[in-house]
């Protein structure tokens, strides 16, 4: 078990939560129950009838939303699978996120490491408003060659965890709702997107309900490079159909030529992307299978590993 410092985090110091990247260089329980009335937040989490046109100001009014998802739902649960070619992952991930009290619970159950003997190998992520911490399964360590519990420590520890303290005024600051030209700035000639700030820590789940690198890298604001194709139905959902071609530098980094994004009308929530080579199979993918947004939660689970964490 490895504990570390206490983290201050700050719009400068984690680039996960608030940071800037170059334009076109970006790029990580619940029980049914009756749905959380949502006065604070747009309430756009029922089903948006919204018919998105191939329009530029439509355009417009997606990327916005899905640079500022997370202002669209108070919590979010379900499931989705993530897999990429060139870094050789395939995964399944579980993830409930309470956005409202910064809070966030994911599991990993990585589909590439299976083996005969390895039938379980997952990390699991926790942040419960105070730690966040991680507990790697044997089976996990066991796929990367660290089986002698004398030799678990580090990144390879089976349980690690960090103290972290979010200001009030980032947490403030995360609810501020922009638009791609705010996000957008100029630095010594050049242009840079200032990521959305986020503080339920909710790691790789990232990518689906927040999906800002994708509405900056893939679409981004020259309009005449991607297309609204259609509006359709995804798990139940009204969703928006986009694609668009890569350019250069993503040609190259993701082996592909083009892109086909699936986007939730409500929340801008990523509900299924694909980046697909020449031959049309796909070289990254996510796909969510379950989707719950704005209802009550099993709070329990985010002090799932509180028993396992020393104070000090």
């Amino acid at each position: 078990m490895k504990k570390r410092k206490k983290i201050l985090i700050s719009g400068v110091i984690l680039g996960l939560f608030v940071g800037t990247i170059t334009l076109y260089n970006a790029h990580n329980p619940i029980e049914n129950a009756k749905a959380i009335s949502n006065d604070e937040t747009l309430n756009l989490s029922n089903n948006s009838s919204k018919v998105f046109t191939n329009s530029d100001a439509d355009k417009r009014e997606l990327l916005n939303m899905m640079i500022n998802s997370i202002d669209y739902f108070k919590n979010a649960s379900g499931s989705f699978r993530y897999y990429s070619k060139n870094a050789d992952t395939d995964m399944d991930v579980d993830f409930i996120v309470d956005i409202e009290n910064s809070k966030s619970y994911e599991k990993n159950t990585f589909r590439n490491l299976k083996t005969k003997s390895i039938t379980d190998p997952f990390e699991e992520s926790v942040f419960n408003g105070e730690y966040y911490s991680v507990y790697r399964s044997d089976d996990y360590l066991a796929s990367q060659g660290v089986s002698d519990e004398s030799a678990r420590n580090g990144e390879y520890s089976q349980l690690s965890y960090d103290k972290i303290f979010i200001p009030d005024s980032l947490k403030k600051k995360s609810k501020n709702i922009d638009s791609i030209e705010d996000r957008i700035i100029t630095t010594d000639g050049k242009e840079t997107y200032v990521r959305k700030t986020e503080t339920s820590l909710m790691g790789i789940t990232k990518t689906v309900l927040l999906p800002e690198d994708f509405a900056i890298g893939f679409m981004g604001t020259d309009f005449n490079k991607w297309n609204i194709v259609s509006n359709d139905k995804y798990l139940g959902r009204n969703c928006v159909v986009v694609e668009s071609k890569l350019n250069e530098y993503y040609k190259e980094k993701h082996n592909a030529i083009s892109s086909k994004f699936i986007i939730d009308s409500s929340t801008g929530i990523l509900l299924e992307s694909h980046l697909i080579d020449d031959e049309g199979n796909d070289t990254f993918f996510t796909q969510i299978n379950t989707l719950n947004i704005n209802q009550i939660l099993k709070t329990n689970v985010f002090d799932k590993h509180s028993s396992m964490i020393k104070e000090g």
